[in-house]
């Protein structure tokens, strides 16, 4: 991802991406050589402010983040770590770093589907807190098809995509296999949870788990539930 990223900067540059320009490695570690950005992360530009930033600096910022997730979906390429500790600043722009958990989002034009939690807790989406188990009971919805990937509670307070099997009925219980995630919304998701911690100067939740009662709060309340 690193090689494909440096190509791609090489050839049309995204100004909301860490460029890079290299990489090297001895015995014990390896390195990457990146533009400097010396403004420090957006996290601790936000928790230093004195006074809550201004919606304009909030959309400025929140618009970048965007952009340099969109850019990096159209690359079928997913950054799996979106967080304002991974956005850093440079004369006021927003520059996306730490490739570490990325990943390929589609093999031709399959989505493709991981099972491991990754990213940090706050920024984290629901869909990544997978049960243990690799088949839940669930109750299928009314517009149910058989092979159907949906969005269901389960077990331990999760919320999971599942696949519904073959012999489903809408409306009835039934046994499903646990489906994983696709990352584009989880980026998304992300830099949603971005964009409030910029506004607000505080979480919204320590992680996105029905364990938890402001997400408990905002999933069955809906947006109302954010703006209350």
């Amino acid at each position: 991802i690193f090689c494909l990223l440096a190509q791609e900067q090489e050839a049309k540059a995204c100004p909301h991406l860490l460029q890079m320009f290299g990489a090297f490695s001895d015995d014990v570690d390896t390195y990457l050589v990146t533009e400097l950005a010396d403004g420090g992360d957006l996290f601790s530009f936000t928790a230093n402010s004195r006074k809550p930033l201004v919606e304009e600096q909030v959309r400025s910022f929140t618009w970048q983040l965007l952009q340099a997730v969109q850019y990096l979906h159209e690359r079928r390429i997913g950054h799996r770590d979106i967080s304002l500790e991974n956005a850093l600043l440079s004369h006021g722009v927003v520059k996306v770093m730490d490739f570490g958990m990325a990943c390929q989002t589609h093999a031709e034009d399959l989505a493709l589907r991981y099972f491991r939690a990754v990213g940090k807790d706050m920024y984290r989406g629901p869909e990544c807190y997978l049960p243990k188990e690799s088949e839940v009971n669930v109750t299928a919805p009314d517009s149910a098809r058989h092979g159907d990937v949906v969005f269901l509670p389960v077990a331990n307070n999760c919320l999971a995509e599942v696949r519904l099997p073959s012999d489903v009925v809408p409306g009835t219980a039934c046994t499903a296999e646990i489906a994983g995630y696709t990352v584009p919304p989880l980026d998304v998701f992300s830099t949603g949870v971005s964009a409030f911690v910029l506004r607000w100067q505080v979480p919204p939740w320590k992680d996105a788990h029905l364990s938890d009662n402001y997400f408990h709060f905002v999933h069955h309340s809906g947006p109302l539930g954010l703006e209350t």
